[in-house]
């Protein structure tokens, strides 16, 4: 159980000579009490000190990984899903193909100059609801939209609409 000395005690203390003496080595707090360590010299304990203060940064260094996993932050580990796509933008234009989430509206995929290959898969479901995703499952395409693939890049596919082509980048980890 710690001693609370308030600083304006201490200060006074040490301005009155009292203390002047003596050596102040380690302030050190437990719960809201602060305890403070007068030291006028002594081998035995200098060490008992020095381990306390040891057994104070131990003990805080083991608990640092708990109070990190304890926060809310996300992280991912290997692809997104569309469940965690759809959570961090609700508006994401996004299908499944082979596992792998695609997503359009990426400006400088726009950008690029690319021809349309061979038609690899269509659309066969529509779910605004990441964890029901399977194969095939767009969110705002419509059912029976074709995909194709592009000549130039292995991680872009064009979607043909009515009301145009539309350029998705797959989301990959790494």
């Amino acid at each position: 159980m710690g001693i609370r000395i308030e600083r304006i005690w201490l200060q006074q203390r040490l301005e009155e000579g009292g203390l002047l003496s003596q050596r102040l080595f380690a302030v050190m707090m437990f719960s809201s009490s602060y305890i403070v360590i007068l030291i006028k010299g002594g081998k035995y304990v200098r060490i008992v000190v020095f381990f306390l203060l040891f057994m104070c940064f131990i003990t805080t260094g083991c608990t640092k990984d708990e109070i990190l996993n304890s926060s809310k932050q996300t992280k991912t580990i290997g692809n997104p899903t569309a469940e965690k796509v759809l959570t961090m933008d609700p508006n994401a234009k996004i299908f499944l193909y082979k596992d792998i989430i695609y997503n359009a509206g990426i400006p400088w995929v726009n950008e690029l100059t690319l021809t349309k290959d061979i038609q690899i898969t269509e659309i066969t479901h529509q779910s605004k609801n990441g964890k029901a995703f399977i194969n095939g499952t767009a969110n705002k395409l419509a059912i029976g939209s074709k995909i194709f693939r592009v000549k130039e890049r292995n991680d872009i596919l064009i979607a043909e609409t009515d009301r145009g082509d539309i350029r998705f980048y797959q989301l990959v980890e790494g």
